[in-house]
C-alpha cells in the first residue's frame, strides 16, 4: 500500500472505490491557495466530500500524474512541477495536523499517522476515535532515524538511497567539515551555531550543520515551500 503527501493534500491507499462513486469530469482534486490547484492526469476522480477531510477518490491509472506549481519534480521548460504516483485507489485527504513532519488525516473512524520523509509518507500508526486505543506498528521510529560516523558516510547513503527516503539522516561530522561546508556557499539560513546549506538536495531537503556540547552534526532537513522562496528572496 503506497501513500503520498502533495503539498497540503494526503492521498491514502484503499483497497477499492466505495460503491456508488460517481466520476466527475474535473481534473482538479483540490483548489490551491494562489489559484495553484492540485491537478492530474492519467486516472479517474470521483469528487464525494465525506466530513471535513475526505474530499473524494482518485483511481489513479498506469501513468497517473499529479500537477502543481510547487510540488513535485521540476521539469525543464515546464510552469508545473510533476509528481507521479503508482496504479491504484487513493483517497485525496486535507491535512488536519502538521507539526514538523508529521501528517494526521481524520476519518469518521480513525485517526491516520504520516510521516513526511520528504518524497512520499510512512505509516506510523493510527488511533480508533471511538476507543482511543493506538495502533503502532514495532519499527515506527527505527526506519529513517539513523545516524552515521562522518559525512562522507551519509552522503554515501543518500546516493544508495537516490535521494529518496532521507529526510532524518544525520551524521557526525568534523570540525573541519563544519567550517568547510560554512564557507563553501553562502547559507540559505543561519543561526547561532548552526546554517543551511544553500544547495537543495532533493526539492525542499537540504543539510543543516550544527555545532553542539558534544560536537558537530549534519543532517537532513525539510523546508516548507513558503520559507525557501522567502529564503531565496532575501538573499
Amino acid at each position: 500500500m503506497v501513500n503520498y503527501r502533495h503539498g497540503d493534500l494526503a492521498l491514502i491507499s484503499i483497497d477499492k472505490l466505495p460503491e456508488g462513486s460517481k466520476q466527475s469530469k474535473t481534473d482538479i482534486i483540490m483548489e490551491g491557495s494562489h489559484g495553484n490547484n492540485h491537478t492530474f492526469k492519467g486516472g479517474k476522480l470521483y469528487l464525494e466530500k465525506k466530513g471535513n477531510f475526505i474530499i473524494g477518490y482518485l483511481d489513479a491509472g498506469k501513468d497517473c500524474t499529479l500537477f502543481h506549481a510547487e510540488h513535485g519534480k521540476e521539469i525543464k521548460g515546464r510552469k508545473l512541477r510533476e509528481a507521479k504516483i503508482k496504479k491504484g485507489n487513493p483517497i485525496p485527504g486535507r491535512q488536519i495536523g502538521y507539526y514538523m513532519d508529521v501528517v494526521a488525516i481524520k476519518t469518521k473512524m480513525q485517526t491516520i499517522i504520516w510521516k513526511d520523509v520528504g518524497t512520499h509518507a510512512r505509516f506510523l500508526g493510527m488511533m480508533d476515535n471511538a476507543t482511543k486505543e493506538v495502533d503502532v506498528p514495532d519499527n515506527h521510529l527505527k526506519e529513517n532515524e539513523q545516524e552515521f560516523s562522518s559525512f562522507k558516510e551519509l552522503s554515501a547513503e543518500i546516493k544508495k538511497r537516490d535521494y529518496d527516503n532521507i529526510n532524518d539522516l544525520s551524521a557526525i561530522i568534523t570540525e573541519e567539515d563544519y567550517y568547510y561546508f560554512l564557507e563553501a556557499l553562502p547559507p540559505l539560513k543561519r543561526g547561532n551555531g548552526w546554517f543551511i546549506l544553500s544547495e537543495a538536495l532533493s526539492d525542499n531537503l537540504y543539510y543543516k550543520f550544527k555545532r553542539t556540547k558534544e560536537g558537530y552534526l549534519c543532517e537532513v532537513v525539510e523546508l516548507e515551500d513558503e520559507e525557501v522562496i522567502e529564503l531565496e528572496t532575501a538573499r
